[in-house]
């Protein structure tokens, strides 16, 4: 804001009171959330950017770590997309997607020490909460390279009652506010202790090997399905997704159970 607008918002507020200390109020609302809206979208161009120069090589290295540690992933969300349909990275992803199951990393602080040991830093650490916490510890654990800023995803998929699920906690509201606003469960809010994406089990019954910028990697056998229930028409490239498969996770304290609640709102956002 420059100094004479500065002024006159001043003089104006002292003038009339509620109404200019309103106007003004709103005017630092929009401009300090415009303000974040470009830092996010500057950051996530950086790792696009990133992952385009320096994707293949820290790809490789990765994978190579997970070897040395027992680790078996797999490709999932983005990045399985971009193998099963462009044989290689989508237009506009910013991250690597590997996933794991629990028995698929022997010893994660071995894995997470080596990752560190290669330029990485953590990003971000999504632990599950309250009754989520006794099906595992996390539900995805995200590394940013401290030199080229290439960004990879380890996201933990769990089986549970016959089916395989990723689970995101409460943090993730402002990813379904708009999907869910209308359901009435989101704004119960007391009861939602996190959401799903919720598969079926034999979308994981076995893998497949495939090529993935010249390395040998895993992908489920069911992966048109998998690609189906996460992006709905996901042969048409397109920033909109239908999350077919999306649950919202709520607990009922009196039997002291979970249960996956489909939302009704439209899943297109």
């Amino acid at each position: 804001m420059s100094m004479e607008l500065k002024r006159r918002f001043s003089k104006a507020t002292h003038r009339r009171g509620l109404f200019w200390n309103g106007l003004r109020a709103g005017y630092l609302l929009v401009t300090g959330k415009v303000f974040m809206m470009m830092v996010h979208r500057r950051a996530l161009r950086k790792r696009r950017d990133a992952l385009r120069n320096k994707g293949a090589e820290q790809f490789k290295v990765v994978m190579g770590l997970c070897r040395e540690a027992g680790a078996k992933p797999h490709l999932t969300f983005g990045t399985l997309l971009g193998c099963y349909r462009d044989r290689g990275l989508i237009k506009d992803d910013e991250d690597f997607d590997l996933g794991f199951f629990p028995d698929e990393i022997p010893d994660m602080d071995l894995l997470h020490k080596k990752v560190l040991e290669a330029g990485f830093e953590p990003h971000f650490e999504g632990k599950l909460q309250g009754k989520l916490a006794e099906i595992g510890k996390y539900h995805v654990r995200q590394y940013l390279h401290r030199d080229d800023g290439v960004s990879v995803d380890f996201n933990m998929f769990y089986r549970v009652r016959n089916s395989v699920v990723f689970f995101e906690d409460r943090s993730s509201d402002y990813l379904y506010r708009e999907q869910l606003r209308q359901t009435g469960v989101f704004d119960g809010g007391q009861d939602v202790i996190g959401y799903a994406m919720v598969y079926p089990a034999d979308i994981y019954q076995s893998f497949k090997k495939e090529r993935f910028l010249g390395e040998e990697v895993l992908v489920p056998s069911g992966t048109q399905r998998f690609l189906e229930l996460t992006y709905g028409e996901w042969k048409t490239p397109t920033k909109k997704f239908k999350y077919d498969n999306l649950r919202v996770v709520v607990y009922d304290a009196s039997n002291d159970r979970y249960d996956f609640v489909t939302p009704v709102y439209p899943k297109e956002i």
